[in-house]
């Protein structure tokens, strides 16, 4: 906040055109700060799942190498423990998913509103110029 009042302010502008200007290249300079790990986030909601489906099919893959004429216990083991890494590795996939994407929103939440209190700060400074100026 105060380093976007600086921004905004310091030179002092001349006039109200200049004040607005100011405070509108400020705003555009702070936007790109507060999204700035929107698109690593969004990455990681979109691989994770995949990396749970790969898994999935490795794990699938793994008890069907499994089935084979060998004692039925040794078989039905070496099944199990390639559903066991399919469940798995889905559920891990899902939850990295699931989480990121509520950190998302937060986040993009936290910059919307912090853009709102800037543009609302921007109002208070224009109308505390304006009254100096009369």
């Amino acid at each position: 906040m105060t380093r976007f009042i600086q921004k905004a302010t310091i030179p002092t502008p001349n006039n109200l055109e200049q004040l607005r200007d100011s405070i509108e290249l400020t705003l555009a300079s702070v936007e790109p700060e507060l999204s700035r790990h929107e698109n690593t986030l969004g990455t990681i909601i979109s691989i994770a799942p995949l990396i749970g489906l790969l898994g999935t099919v490795l794990g699938l893959i793994r008890s069907m190498s499994g089935l084979t004429l060998q004692a039925i216990s040794e078989s039905n083991t070496n099944v199990m423990a390639g559903i066991s890494e399919a469940l798995i590795s889905t559920a891990a996939g899902l939850t990295i998913a699931i989480t990121t994407l509520i950190a998302n929103n937060l986040f993009k939440s936290y910059r919307r509103i912090q853009l709102h209190t800037l543009q609302a700060v921007s109002l208070e400074i224009e109308f505390k110029f304006k009254e100096e100026s009369i």
